[in-house]
């Protein structure tokens, strides 16, 4: 990996974290469903793809900077074509449930833990 790829992981991973900061608040109340009926098309895109950068990032990290668990979580979202719609079909499917988890638990289903 290039060093401007691992800066924009990072960016992407930091984005996040402090993103959800306001959130985390009311993190109990911050659920998938709220994602599918709060947020515009171009905030769910968005927000999606901040998930999947820190849950990459994370298994990047936990995999001891190996990479290929990293590709499989990019893969997933951005070279299946049914992945978007797989998302938004399990958050409604648990609307209750925070979004993070709902998309971690599709990433370990796909790529392993």
């Amino acid at each position: 990996m290039t060093g401007n790829t691992l800066k924009y992981i990072r960016n992407a991973a930091l984005s996040l974290l402090l993103a959800a900061l306001p959130v985390a608040a009311e993190a109990t109340d911050f659920t998938a469903g709220k994602v599918l009926n709060e947020m515009s098309a171009d905030e769910r895109a968005a927000y999606i793809s901040g998930v999947v950068e820190g849950l990459a990032y994370a298994r990047y990290k936990k995999d001891g900077d190996e990479t290929g668990g990293m590709k499989c979580i990019y893969d997933w979202l951005y070279y299946e074509d049914t992945t978007p719609q797989d998302i938004l079909s399990a958050f409604k499917r648990f609307p209750d449930h925070t979004p993070g988890a709902v998309m971690a638990a599709m990433v370990e289903k796909e790529c392993g833990s």
